[in-house]
């Protein structure tokens, strides 16, 4: 039985065996919504892989399933799935009324976060959590998807949610029939008692627990007519026939409107660049959004006159809606990008100011856009969106190298604390090419830059296609280069943090954390600081000096009497292991003993990612960085501007935001007082 919570119209389903859900679809809990917990989702496909049969063959074949409104019950004799109980029944009309929660859930009458979530449980402070999600994420530049389990103590008191699934068992010397719309009078309007206590698996019909009285099905006479069913089914098929024509009429109508409107484009419109690139894979300019939820999963799917390839975006895929944008080109294909945060059935408004046009050449030399902006992380982002707030053109390259891309989330961002990096490069990249019109995206790694005779700039792909644009943003990042110590490098981005403001919190209360006073963080200032900030999260710190007793002495020099749990090892580091399921780090000496951390603090030395510095003859610090003069970060070189960590000491997405916008704000102003080029 699926029933709507928004009328009281009830479909029966003929499901005539019963049915227990898979042990997949049972005894998970994730976050079904952000702010509070829930478990198993038999019904909705919200969170549960839809491939699961988490439903009765005749329920996950129904044209509703996914529909939030939905409330999916199950008969004529329903078992309660694995791990769930019945929380209460009643009788009504000779048959039962079962309401399942999962084991050691009562219910709750009115659901706090909508009628699907009616179960309860408590968690107590110090009680300890197993926690089981699936994940997709990024690994080796691939997506891979795997079952996620963490064990948790609460420091608090929480209520944890769970799905409420409900069945019938019918009496057998009743009769109901199938038919398509019954009125809905075997239903109670909530569930009956919630501080029933769950009872086993197999309700009784002879033990209700709700005061609702039975009240036998009456016969009544047949009249020699047809049926209600029948007489609803040719209603139906009627204004379905009629529906259909109507969409016919409309949909002739619009195609033959966008044709005209295509054709009258095509003989009027600005062409900023062109592009390259085959039927296969064709690259990635874009124009105006076509809000389209894709099924599709990669490479080209014929979509009427045209094809689409799928470009999926780096993202985590938590609990959530998966918005994916398909964008058309004017050579009738279209590129699809998805990111995550929005309902997919939301429609996504573009801005109205007119296309951003693209079109396939068989060239390979782009004309001139405004600004080639060389990487894709939060400061080459920023830079293009300070752009096209005022109307400059302008290509985005990315190369999919990101510094933090080990990182499952990030932290200082307000409004993205703790959320996934990817997820945000992600949102922010489909935000720009739904609202703006001037800016485009390459999924292509750029491999070199020189400056032309007449001011302006080449770059050049790998690929030999080349772009022109009046100025360069280069904002590459950095690589971290990890220190020679057996192992560093698998626990660099894990349980090595170079900044203690980023992560680090979510060690607090730890007994011990480590500082490596090697290599940059070798001096002693650098390594006190660091310790100190590490006591805010841990018991005590201990300073690893690793064989180099000038620098022991410095650092000691500078511990005062407030520093009493900080203390000094001088052993010599010689290997670095993640602990057991990546939480912690191992340290090994070369006496053989080892000593456990939560984490290390390390800040090692970096590299630009490029050699673009070196090809356009830029400055650089001696730390390696590009040298900008501030605010709007040019640099050495005339038309060049840096942005991010590649330009700065200070490397956090906050200051590569920062970074990025105004660099752009200074192109803008740049550009603007040179004029229009001729």
């Amino acid at each position: 039985m699926a029933s709507t919570t928004i009328s009281r119209t009830t479909s029966w389903l003929p499901v005539t065996t019963a049915f227990s859900a898979p042990a997949a679809c049972s005894s998970l809990i994730w976050g079904a919504h952000a702010p509070w917990l829930a478990v198993n989702d038999p019904g909705y496909g919200l969170s549960v892989d839809p491939n699961l049969t988490c439903l009765p063959p005749a329920a996950t074949t129904w044209w509703q399933q996914n529909d939030t409104s939905i409330d999916y019950s199950i008969g004529p004799t329903i078992v309660c799935p694995q791990a769930y109980t019945t929380a209460t029944t009643s009788v009504q009309d000779s048959s039962t009324f079962v309401a399942c929660c999962p084991s050691n859930y009562r219910l709750n009458v009115v659901a706090d976060h909508g009628a699907a979530v009616q179960c309860q449980s408590f968690i107590e402070e110090g009680d300890v959590v197993t926690i089981v999600d699936y994940r997709t994420f990024t690994s080796n530049n691939l997506l891979a998807s795997a079952w996620v389990t963490a064990v948790s103590t609460a420091t608090d008191a929480v209520v944890v949610e769970g799905i409420q699934m409900n069945g019938w068992i019918f009496d057998a010397s009743t009769t109901h029939s199938n038919s398509a719309s019954a009125t809905d009078t075997a239903r109670p309007e909530s569930p009956i008692d919630p501080s029933a206590v769950p009872t086993s698996s197999t309700p009784s019909q002879a033990s209700p627990t709700s005061g609702i009285s039975e009240t036998p099905l009456e016969e009544k006479p047949q009249a020699a007519t047809l049926s209600i069913g029948a007489k609803i089914g040719i209603a139906v098929g009627g204004t379905l026939v009629f529906a259909a024509i109507i969409g016919f009429i409309i949909f002739y109508c619009l195609r033959r409107r966008k044709a005209e409107r295509a054709k009258k484009e095509k003989e009027n419109r600005f062409i900023p660049y062109a592009m390259s690139g085959t039927e296969q894979s064709p690259q990635g300019v874009v124009s105006r959004p076509r809000n389209v939820y894709s099924q599709a999963g990669f490479g080209p799917t014929e979509v009427g006159d045209g094809a689409y390839y799928h470009h999926e975006l780096e993202t985590n895929m938590k609990a959530g809606a998966v918005q994916s944008c398909i964008y058309e080109l004017p050579s009738g294909r279209v590129t699809a990008g998805r990111a995550w945060g929005a309902d997919p059935r939301t429609p996504q408004t573009p801005h109205p100011a007119g296309r951003f046009a693209a079109k396939t050449s068989s060239t390979t030399t782009m004309p001139l856009v405004d600004a080639l902006i060389i990487g894709a992380g939060p400061a080459g982002l920023s830079a293009a969106l300070a752009l096209a707030r005022q109307l400059h053109t302008a290509i985005v390259f990315d190369s999919s190298l990101f510094r933090n891309a080990r990182s499952a989330h990030m932290h200082t961002i307000p409004t993205w604390d703790h959320k996934d990096p990817a997820a945000f490069r992600g949102a922010t990249r489909v935000e720009i090419l739904e609202r703006y019109n001037t800016i485009s995206f390459e999924d292509r790694p750029i491999a070199k830059i020189e400056k032309t005779t007449g001011g302006d700039f080449t770059a050049t792909a790998a690929d030999g296609t080349s772009f022109t644009g009046r100025r360069v943003v280069l904002a590459t990042g950095v690589t971290d280069l990890p220190l020679d110590i057996k192992g560093y490098d698998d626990c660099w981005g894990r349980s090595i943090y170079h900044c203690l403001f980023c992560h680090g919190f979510e060690d607090a209360g730890k007994p011990s954390s480590g500082i490596l006073a090697l290599g940059d963080n070798s001096a002693p200032a650098t390594a006190v600081a660091l310790a100190r900030s590490a006591m805010r999260l841990t018991t005590k710190v201990v300073i690893y000096t690793s064989n180099n007793p000038t620098v022991q002495s410095s650092i000691a020099e500078l511990l005062g009497d407030n520093d009493a749990a900080i203390t000094i090892d001088d052993r010599e580091v010689t290997a670095l292991a993640l602990g057991a399921e990546g939480n912690g780090i191992t340290l090994t000496f070369a006496d053989g003993s080892t000593a456990p951390e939560a984490f290390l603090a390390h800040k090692p030395a970096t590299k630009i990612n490029g050699p673009f510095a070196q090809q356009l003859g830029l400055e650089l610090s001696p730390a390696g960085d590009i040298i900008t003069t501030p605010p709007f970060g040019a640099t050495s070189v005339k038309g060049v501007y840096a942005a991010g960590d590649c330009a700065t000491p200070m490397k956090a997405v906050m200051q590569a935001l920062y970074m990025g916008t105004f660099s752009g704000v200074g192109i803008a102003h740049d550009l603007q007082a040179e004029g229009p080029k001729l």
